[in-house]
């Protein structure tokens, strides 16, 4: 063996034969990926969806840019993806704690309730930074942080409603234990 360690001569062997490195096979994965995904989505999305700016024109357009904003928010909102988190978890303890009908209402809408006001967030920071074109601009900065206060103020909600259905229903799951 020359002085080479197993690595370098790995990777001097892989580039000798064509082979790519982990870096190069990595970059074509996603280029690959990426260029498929826009193929998929030319065949399933008609090309007059994907640049209007107007009114859908049927039910089913309606659903898709709907969805749509969901996918978007989710993939580009890391708050947003929290907030859908949650909702498992406070599921779970719901089913756990035998919550009654009136509380899962409760806790279905304050969890409405939050991820709406994140969805509002987000398309008012959207608005706000395509108004601003990239430009510092003190009212900007007060409508994104009003809005993120209305997110702030629906997820309190939400948190105090889950105290007033949970607490009640963990104290009675300690008392029966006892």
């Amino acid at each position: 063996m020359s002085g080479l360690s197993k690595s370098s001569e790995d990777t001097a062997y892989a580039s000798s034969v064509g082979i790519l490195s982990d870096e190069d096979r990595i970059a074509l994965t996603q280029q690959t990926t990426a260029k498929y995904a826009a193929e998929l989505e030319s065949l399933l999305i008609p090309v007059a969806w994907r640049h209007k700016n107007g009114r859908a024109s049927t039910l089913f357009e309606s659903f898709y840019h709907a969805f749509h904003g969901v996918w978007v928010g989710i993939n580009r909102e890391r708050n947003l993806r929290i907030h859908f988190a949650m909702i498992p978890v406070v599921m779970a303890l719901a089913i756990a704690l035998h919550i009654d009908a009136v509380g899962w209402m409760m806790l279905t809408l304050s969890m409405g309730l939050v991820i709406t006001a994140e969805f509002l967030n987000t398309a008012l920071e959207h608005v706000v930074d395509l108004t601003t074109q990239g430009e510092y601009h003190l009212s900007a900065r007060y409508a994104k942080d009003t809005a993120a206060a209305a997110v702030l103020a629906a997820a309190v909600c939400a948190v105090v409603i889950g105290a007033i259905v949970f607490v009640p229903a963990i104290f009675a799951q300690i008392n029966a234990a006892h």
